[in-house]
């Protein structure tokens, strides 16, 4: 486990944040497919999903947005 430490770069540590995000987000999403959600916390279960599925439209952006495209045309 410390060689594998070692190893990574800045570059790996986001990707492995970007995918245990997305992980964590399908499993909300599960949770919230078949556990019901009490009347008195609809409304803060839905707030808090719109931000965790913002933040999965931000690492989309990150890996395939037009940044994406400037950065290989420029590299």
């Amino acid at each position: 486990m410390k060689k594998f430490l070692e190893n990574i770069n800045r570059t790996d540590v986001r990707n492995i944040i970007a995918i245990l995000y997305t992980l964590l987000v399908l499993v909300f999403i599960y949770v919230l497919a078949f556990k019901a959600v009490p009347d008195q916390n609809k409304d803060l279960v839905n707030v808090l999903g719109g931000g965790v599925f913002s933040g999965v439209g931000v690492i989309l952006g990150f890996y395939f947005g037009s940044s994406k495209a400037d950065k290989e045309s420029h590299g």
